[in-house]
């Protein structure tokens, strides 16, 4: 499905390490949503999935053509801080590198 650029799309992000839940909201509406991440319980580093998770927001970016990102506070149980701040910058870094207003 892609979606006109003239009717703005918000794709929400419940990021976490693990796995990430999506869901692109236009006109209030929810039009698709899932979820990504990599499907093993094997111990797996923060940094393989949090790039696995860029890599499917891209794709996702690409068909959905969202104009803007909202982001919830990720948290994780399990993950020491610095997946979680690897998490919170990546996805900084992959919001601005489409030019997608973030928030949170």
């Amino acid at each position: 499905m892609t979606l006109s650029q003239d009717r703005p799309a918000l794709l929400a992000l419940d990021a976490g390490v693990r796995e990430t839940a999506w869901a692109l909201f236009k006109d209030g509406e929810v039009v698709e949503s899932g979820v990504t991440g990599l499907s093993t319980r094997r111990k797996v580093e923060p940094e393989v999935r949090v790039s696995h998770l860029v890599q499917s927001l891209d794709d996702l970016a690409n068909r959905l053509e969202p104009q803007t990102v909202a982001l919830c506070q990720p948290s994780g149980i399990n993950w020491p801080v610095p997946a979680l701040d690897l998490l919170v910058s990546s996805l900084a870094a992959w919001a601005a590198g489409r030019g997608l207003p973030q928030y949170s």
